[in-house]
This record gives structure tokens, sequence and C-alpha cells, in this order.
């Protein structure tokens, strides 16, 4: 087979949903049953340094099990959803070539999207450009590159806050790429996928214990080395405004490291934060397309999984 040439008949095998579902023990699981190499679909867990914050499976798992697109990125350097597309699907085809399964694996729901949709010719990130709105982001603030961007593109505007640099300066670099507003130049990508996507979804029956949850290992992640992680990040990019600081938890952090709230009110803040990331992302899954869903809570999950990926 000819890893570089892509097939409508290869599977790819997913498991997503909302933060602290259990994936990546499941994906593990998985693995250990079937011949899978297990793929990233992670946004914040491609930067290398975020180990705990991002709760990356360890050292140890990787070695076991084959992990691909974790620590691909310093966390100065922008990654978006068309650079993961675009590697995502030079990884699938690679896994086939060694004869093995590619098990896609996250909670990034526009990730899981724009490789479904086959949005691979989009721009990759143009650090140059970047680095010139910076300056003028030094010089006159967000809201000035904010309002250029309104100029050119007002519906992509309307839908990013204004202090949301990266992805302000993302859609500027896709309109300067074709002259095209974002929404046109995604739906002039759309196509058939290159892949069969086989998908399954973590649902979340009771959203009270799952918050329970979710502070439970913001606890534990704090007591882990969570804020010596933030610090060692500091000391080798004292940047506040990197891509990886919109991980949640991160900003939080550096508010405590700043002096401005106490341990507990950080817990606080961060299991706050968690729960309203965990809501973005039901309330996305909730219109995902033809994806089988398990209880999270379910003890049978990694059983009835490979029941239906290999009826």
């Amino acid at each position: 087979m000819n890893s570089s040439t892509p097939s409508a008949s290869k599977k790819v095998y997913c498991l997503m949903g909302p933060t602290g579902t259990g994936k990546s023990g499941v994906a593990i699981e998985l693995a250990r049953s079937r011949p899978f190499e297990i793929i990233n679909c992670d946004s914040m867990q491609v930067y290398r340094g975020l180990d705990v914050g991002t709760a990356k499976v360890s050292q140890a798992l990787q070695n076991e099990i084959p992990h691909h697109l974790l620590d691909i990125r310093n966390p100065e350097d922008p990654y978006s959803a068309a650079d993961f597309a675009l590697d995502a699907k030079q990884c699938i085809n690679e896994i086939y070539a060694r004869g093995h399964l590619p098990l896609l694996v996250g909670g990034t729901g526009l990730y899981f999207r724009f490789l479904e949709n086959g949005y691979t010719n989009l721009p990759k990130v143009n650090k140059s450009l970047r680095v010139h709105y910076e300056s003028i982001r030094e010089q006159h603030g967000n809201l000035a590159i904010w309002e250029h961007l309104n100029t050119l593109d007002s519906a992509a505007a309307k839908s990013i806050d204004p202090n949301d640099f990266i992805r302000i300066v993302r859609s500027i670099e896709i309109y300067e790429s074709n002259q095209k507003s974002k929404l046109d130049t995604y739906g002039s990508q759309v196509k058939q996928s290159d892949f069969v996507m086989v998908k399954s979804l973590l649902t979340v029956p009771d959203r009270e214990a799952l918050k329970l949850s979710n502070r439970e290992r913001t606890r534990d992640m704090l007591s882990n080395g969570w804020i010596d992680e933030v610090v060692a990040c500091l000391a080798i990019q004292n940047d506040r405004s990197l891509p990886a600081s919109k991980a949640v938890g991160y900003r939080q952090i550096l508010k405590y490291l700043d002096n401005q709230i106490s341990l507990d009110e950080l817990e606080q803040l961060i299991s706050h934060a968690t729960n309203q990331y965990m809501k973005r992302q039901i309330t996305w899954f909730s219109n995902e397309q033809n994806a089988i869903t398990y209880s999270y809570m379910s003890s049978s999950i990694v059983r009835d999984i490979l029941k239906q990926w290999f009826v």
C-alpha cells in the first residue's frame, strides 16, 4: 500500500468526548485489545511542557502504545485545526502502512471536524505574520487588530472576542491568503472525507458527578506539579499571551503566581473554568453526526466499543 495515497476505504477510529470522561484510559484499553496507534486530538497536548495541566498520558504508557501529535510544538508556536488535519492525515496513512489502525482520541471537536470535512488546503500558520501583528498590538492594542479584521471579514470579527489575539490573527491570515471570508473559505473546502470516520462519543448522563470528579482531578493536578509546570514555561518564554496559555487553568495559575488569588481560590477558579469548558464541549458534541454514544460512567465501555467497531 502506498502510504501517501489516501483511500476512502481507510477507517479512522475516533474516541471523543468532554474533559474528564476518561478518554485516555479507554483508548489505552482499546489499544491493548487491537493494533491501534493513538493520534492525539487535544489542542493543548500538542505543546511541549504542558503535561500535568493537559493530563497527558505517562511516558510509560506512551512507550507501551504508540502515540502521535503529542509534544510537537513549543508553547509559543501557533497550531491550527488546518495544521492538525494535514498532520493527522499523514499519521493515518503511515499507521496503515505499518499494518496498524489509527485511533483518534481527544476533546477538541474542531480537529475531528476538520479532518472529516477535508479542510487540508487552508493556509498553514504564518509565524512572521503573527510577529508583525504582535508589534501592532504592543503599539495600539488588541482592539486595533480586531478592527482591522472587521474591515476585512466582519462576520469573522463578530464571532471573536476582541481580546482573542490568536484567533483574530488566524482569521486575518485566512482572509489574506485568498481574499475570501473565513466562512466562504471553509465552505469552498468541504468535500468528501478521505477516510471513513468511525465515531464513538462518551456522554455525560450526570453532570454533577463529573463536576465533582473534575474538582478532585484539579486538586490532584495542583498537588502533582501543575504550578511548577507553569513556572517552568514562564522561565523559558515569559510571554503570557502564548497560544498554549489558552489551556484551561493556566491563566488562573498566572493570577496565583501574581498573588492576585489564594490557593483555595485558584482551585475554585480552575474547577469553574473546567466545568464551563465541559459544557461547551457537550454542546459541540451534541451536534456530532453519525456518532455512537456511550455513558462515560459505564463499566463496559471498552467491550461495547469494540463490539461496535469490529462486528
